[in-house]
């Protein structure tokens, strides 16, 4: 692939539902970038509906506290995914 492109770094767009063993041939094939966003965006919409469903009744809710657990959802999701990719490339 990357011979085709006559040498120049090739971007994967659109990986939602790739598994690890094609990153791994697309990685293998060429591909030096992935834009790697909808499995991270699902990961903080998942915490923020686990936030929100744990809530008692008559807790308030706070913006803040939703946001530190969609930012700490999303940044263990793009570890794991970092370690995939490193373990491939």
């Amino acid at each position: 692939m990357r011979r085709l492109a006559g040498g120049i770094p090739v971007v994967m767009h659109g990986g939602s539902g790739v598994g690890k063993e094609d990153y791994r041939k697309a990685i293998e094939a060429g591909v030096r970038k992935v834009n790697y966003f909808t499995y991270m965006d699902k990961a903080g919409g998942s915490a923020a509906a686990g936030y929100l469903e744990s809530l008692k009744e008559e807790e308030p809710v706070f913006f803040s506290s939703i946001s530190m657990a969609v930012r700490e959802a999303m940044k263990k999701n793009v570890k794991e995914v970092m370690k995939t990719f490193a373990q491939i490339g």
